[in-house]
């Protein structure tokens, strides 16, 4: 048996950015009922780019966490917060990355 997961709830997207940046609540309401209106189960919520952009610190996650941890390296390294891309470099090389 499949699950149908939503993805469109993605920074990513300039639409949703604009519904962030605005508080726009209204809009992602709108996409989530539609998402689910097509069959999606579940919802992915996926804002840690922008939140990281807009100076977000610290979260809880899994250091352990082989994709989570590469999400971040790849993250800082695309928002400019890697010197260099020394930490996705030394990623990608350790194999905590596949190319």
């Amino acid at each position: 048996m499949f699950e149908v997961i939503g993805e469109r709830i993605n920074t990513s997207r300039k639409h949703v950015q604009a519904a962030v940046a605005d508080r726009d609540a209204a809009y992602i309401t709108e996409d989530v009922k539609k998402q689910q209106d097509a069959g999606a189960t579940y919802i992915d919520v996926n804002a840690g780019a922008l939140m990281m952009d807009a100076g977000m610190d610290s979260a809880i996650i899994d250091p352990l966490d082989s994709k989570i941890m590469a999400a971040v390296n790849t993250a800082d390294m695309l928002l400019g917060h890697d010197p260099f891309c020394m930490g996705y470099l030394k990623a990608v090389r350790s194999g905590n990355i596949m190319s």
